[in-house]
């Protein structure tokens, strides 16, 4: 996509993802007039399963939260309760959703003092 085009709706088909460049109606629908093999369908994303986000990991049922016993850098021992839906890792860290708020917190791995309550 240029620096003077953005995704519109094809005002000739109707259909999403056409692109409007400054001179050029770009559309993706075959049978469109403005039809050009270039531009691509938008993909739709499809949702994970409860059973494929935790593929290889202990089932946690979806209402369940885990709480975590975390060493904070101060040396405090700290508890959070964490929604393990959330749950992304990343290096040394995880990234997870407080259960119950859409606040995420990330917190190293090797701090996390119940390590076997993780998915």
């Amino acid at each position: 996509m240029g620096f003077f085009s953005k995704i519109i709706v094809c005002p000739n088909c109707g259909s999403q993802g056409a692109i409007k460049t400054l001179f050029k109606l770009k559309c993706p629908t075959p049978g469109c007039v403005a039809y050009d093999p270039s531009v691509q369908m938008p993909s739709t994303k499809t949702a994970l399963s409860p059973d494929s986000v935790f593929s290889g990991a202990p089932k946690v049922a979806q209402t369940q939260t885990v709480r975590l016993d975390y060493l904070n850098f101060e040396g405090k021992l700290r508890q959070f309760e964490i929604d393990p839906r959330t749950l992304r890792k990343k290096g040394r860290h995880i990234s997870v959703c407080l259960a119950g708020q859409k606040r995420r917190i990330s917190l190293a791995k090797d701090r996390i003092q119940n390590k076997n309550c993780l998915p």
